[in-house]
């Protein structure tokens, strides 16, 4: 069946790049006003057809929460994300590839779509993260509320292509840390360091330097203040 779409698109653009969370929140604020309660959030390079957007808003209404569709990376044409899941005994934050997330404790967050009452239960994104992890907190914290994690079958694309050394270390020692999970913060700690010492074993000294002034950036900031 063909349907005509015809509405108003509304850009915001800010004065300053404050990172993912933050255009994330205020684009969904300002659709609150125009009465909206349910909401997907992409990532500039995701293509999303009609066909897999119905069935996100449809799959919402009938488990409000999060829902995630199966992400396709164009690069490679490979299926990149089918749910997240994290290891506190390993530290391993990691997207199923080969099969459907089982009980995911996050969904990547190029592609979510997110009804109202989870979005402010669980106070918006982080903005602190600027890229990267915010997705994986937003969830963790929806999920420990309570709220549903639920995929979607369909596809939707992407050209991924994950954070710096510095980033990946940085941000998830924050999330665990912010989240007061004391085993996943030291278990990411050495994983990091571990990962420190592989790159200088390859003799790539910058990028064991971006991860291990991370790991120093993770654990010298303060929350809750």
């Amino acid at each position: 069946i063909n349907k005509n779409y015809d509405f108003e698109i509304s850009v915001e653009k800010l004065s300053l790049n404050k990172g993912f969370g933050t255009g994330m929140n205020n684009s969904i604020k300002n659709a609150k006003k125009s009465g909206f309660t349910k909401f997907i959030v992409l990532s500039q390079d995701v293509l999303l057809s009609i066909e897999s957007a119905e069935k996100l808003i449809s799959k919402l209404e009938a488990a409000p929460g999060i829902v995630f569709p199966t992400m396709i990376d164009r690069k490679t044409n490979k299926i990149f994300s089918q749910g997240g899941k994290i290891n506190r005994i390993t530290g391993n934050i990691y997207l199923e590839r080969e099969k459907i997330a089982v009980n995911p404790d996050w969904a990547d967050g190029s592609c979510l779509a997110i009804d109202l009452d989870t979005f402010e239960k669980t106070i918006g994104f982080r903005e602190d993260f600027f890229m990267y992890f915010e997705d994986v907190d937003f969830c963790y914290r929806a999920k420990k509320n309570g709220y549903l994690i639920s995929h979607i079958d369909t596809r939707t694309s992407q050209t991924p292509n994950g954070p710096s050394p510095l980033l990946r270390s940085r941000n998830s020692i924050w999330f665990a840390r912010s989240n007061q999970d004391f085993l996943l913060t030291c278990t990411l700690t050495i994983r990091h360091f571990v990962g420190v010492i592989k790159y200088l074993v390859k003799l790539n000294v910058i990028d064991a330097v971006d991860r291990f002034h991370g790991i120093t950036q993770g654990w010298g900031k303060s929350f809750g203040k």
